[in-house]
């Protein structure tokens, strides 16, 4: 066994850039046979890294390695142990070189954001908000009839940005990643202003004029994160909060096919007001990583609490 080990230390830019130049590295070194057993895995800050023994790595590598600073970067690989010997170089990786990991996620999305609670990003004031400037919301007063007849009022919020032809807000997109280690849902990172807070999310969008509920997930998914998926099933129309407003939402299922050349070197295309972490989470311990989430002090979509709260459920009951 080889291990990797270290102390955070660079910023944040410097820390990119030196996990995107190691993973590099390991690419370029490992024969390219072996890459359907190679995954990563991350949890933190991850740097100083110094392989304990150089066992295993090509002379290159062993010395591009040595004291290069990374982030987010925890090497995990496994060869399968019917793999024929005849096809491995002198590069071959050791049998298992693992570091401490919580999560993994393989490939990389190339995000410049780490999105943690004490972010710089935050709500510096709040004023009332006139009709005439709302662009993408609005209050409205609903006059209604209630089960005795008798005439009451309800106030609402709605979206502006509706289409017409579709009468579907927008879009969750459930992506899971099938890996040796177990499936894995891909996950966001994204700061929202009327929380004020790093919210924990599916990814997710609103639908284009035009656009059916499922064009719109798999648009949003290759924007938000690079993946470029396939859709497996849409749910009904859900509605978020119907006690407040009426804004509604499909999920929309999808599958990710990692042997597509589009989904091994991942590059988002974000607007330029939208700042994402990618990351990805095991599904047998989704329920566990939104608790510990949420007392790092992330919030919690519901979105996501409801799906690892039907796995737990289906785990109790055996279902």
């Amino acid at each position: 066994m080889t291990s990797i080990t270290g102390t955070a230390v660079g910023t944040q830019e410097e820390k990119l850039q030196n996990s995107q130049h190691i993973t590099h590295c390991l690419h370029r070194h490992w024969p390219a046979a072996l890459t359907p057993w190679l995954w990563y895995r991350y949890s933190g800050w991850v740097t100083a890294v110094t392989p304990a023994s150089p066992i295993g790595f090509s002379g290159a590598l062993a010395a591009e390695v040595p004291q290069i600073i990374i982030h987010h970067l925890d090497l995990h690989t496994d060869i399968v142990p019917h793999y024929h010997q005849n096809n491995l170089t002198k590069h071959t990786p050791p049998r298992k070189m693992i570091a401490r990991s919580d999560e993994s996620y393989f490939p990389p999305v190339q995000s410049k954001m780490v999105l943690a609670p004490e972010s710089e990003a935050k709500v510096i004031a709040t004023e009332p908000l006139p009709d005439s400037e709302a662009v993408w919301t609005k209050l409205v007063k609903k006059i209604y009839l209630d089960p005795k007849g008798i005439t009451r009022t309800w106030e609402s919020a709605e979206r502006r940005t509706r289409p017409k032809a579709s009468g579907i807000d927008g879009v969750g997109i459930v992506a899971i990643l099938e890996k040796p280690t177990g499936p894995e849902v891909v996950l966001q990172k994204q700061y929202r202003p009327p929380l004020d807070k790093i919210v924990i999310e599916l990814p997710a969008g609103l639908i284009d004029e035009g656009e059916t509920a499922e064009e719109a997930a798999v648009r949003e998914l290759k924007e938000e994160t690079g993946y470029v998926c396939e859709v497996i099933e849409s749910s009904p129309v859900m509605f978020n909060d119907p006690g407040f407003t009426n804004t509604n939402l499909k999920m929309v299922h999808v599958s990710v096919d990692m042997s597509l050349p589009q989904n091994q070197n991942l590059e988002p295309e974000l607007e330029e007001n939208e700042f994402i972490e990618v990351f990805y989470v095991k599904l047998v311990d989704l329920w566990e990583e939104c608790i510990r989430l949420e007392k790092e002090g992330y919030a919690i979509d519901a979105r996501i609490a409801n799906l690892a709260e039907g796995i737990e459920i289906a785990k109790k009951f055996k279902l």
